[in-house]
Order: structure tokens, then sequence, then C-alpha cells
């Protein structure tokens, strides 16, 4: 190896031919042992180069393969639950059949079953809430067998008070004539706008002396 030894590292000079000469051996092997350190040095920098430069592809794959998965499937309720009053009441059609009588159809909007037999009452009454005439009549079929869905019941015929004319309104809804207490106590909650006695109020009925026209709550 020439030329390694122009600076001295270690030990005295050796005195050859007039030239001073240095113990190169030891020079030598630290210049090995720097080229192997080096070397280590390169080989760590080279391979944390690689390892880092691989981890934005890892987690870009990653994040890929996230994007690919597939959403869970969401599970139908085919019955949701319902809060409150599940049943409400309304008037289907009214037809004036001869004079002081007349048939009316009642529709029900079942979005609850119910586990009760109720009867049902129909107030025609004054703006007031004061009976003029009834039409009070058994479910068919009774309310415990009532589908969810649409519940047709009728026509029922309606007498209408000898001389009577005039605006009444409608206010129905279900009771139970054996459940202890008396007024609104024995009647279910039901959906619509009810009156202060639990009525459900579900139109009015303009009465003439040959005419009759259903008309929509004010």
């Amino acid at each position: 190896m020439r030329g390694c030894c122009d600076r001295s590292i270690g030990g005295p000079p050796v005195s050859q031919g007039g030239r001073l000469s240095y113990d190169c051996e030891r020079t030598r092997k630290w210049v090995y042992e720097g080229m192997r350190a080096l070397q280590s040095a390169l080989f760590v920098g080279v391979c944390f180069v690689l390892f880092a430069g691989c981890q934005p592809e890892s987690k870009q794959a990653g994040s890929e393969l996230a994007k690919e998965a597939p959403a869970p499937v969401a599970t139908v309720n085919p019955e949701p639950a319902v809060d409150g009053p599940g049943v409400e009441p309304s008037i289907k059609a009214v037809t004036l059949t001869e004079s002081g009588e007349f048939e009316i159809t009642y529709e029900w909007e079942v979005k609850k079953k119910m586990d009760h037999d109720w009867r049902i009452y129909v107030h025609f009454t004054d703006l007031k809430g004061y009976i003029k005439f009834q039409n009070d009549h058994d479910a068919e079929p009774s309310t415990s067998q009532w589908e969810i869905g649409k519940v047709q019941q009728g026509p029922k015929k309606v007498k209408i008070p000898e001389g009577f004319e005039g605006d009444v309104q409608i206010r129905m809804g279900l009771y139970d004539p054996e459940m202890p207490g008396a007024g609104s106590k024995g009647r279910k909650e039901l959906a619509g706008t009810p009156d202060l006695e639990r009525r459900i109020i579900v139109g009015r009925l303009l009465i003439g002396d040959a005419a009759l026209e259903l008309l929509p709550i004010d």
C-alpha cells in the first residue's frame, strides 16, 4: 500500500536510505477498519432510505383496501316501532239515502296492532261538543283482529232526528263500556285531532232539508 503513510499515525519514524519512513502497518489496519465502518454505515443508510420509501406505498395500499371493503348491509325492520297512538279514524264516504236518513262509511288507519276488543262510538255534536245524535256500533271484525293498514267499517245507517237541520261535527273513537270509571276514562287514546274528552274530530256534516254535505275540519 503506497503513499498511505504521508503522515504519522503512530510509532517512531524509521530511517531508510536517508528518508523518513513510518510504520504503515497500523495505518493500514486503521484504514481497513474505517472502510468496514463506512461500508456498514452506507448499508444501514441504504436500508433506511429503502424502508422509508416503502412506507407511503404501504399506507396508500391499506387505504385503497379500506375503500374497496364493502359497506355492511343494514337490517330492515318491516314493522318499525310506533310511538304513541297507532290508530286513527276518518270518514270515507257519506250518502243521503232518503229524507231523514243517510249512510256513512268509516275508515281506520292502523299502524300498531291492538290486543283489546273496543267498541266504536260516533257522536254528531254541535260546535261546542254537545251530542245531537249518535252512531255507536261494534267493530266488525273485532279490533283485536285488525291488521296493519286501513280497516273499513260500514256503511252504517244513521237516522237524523226529525226536523233537525244545521252543521254538526263528527267526533269518534274507541271505548270499553266495561272499563271502570266514567267519561273519557274508558276511551282509548287515538291519533288525530282530539277534543277535551279524548274524542277525535274527523269532519263536519252540513244537513239540509233534502241535502247532505261532508265538510273538512275547520
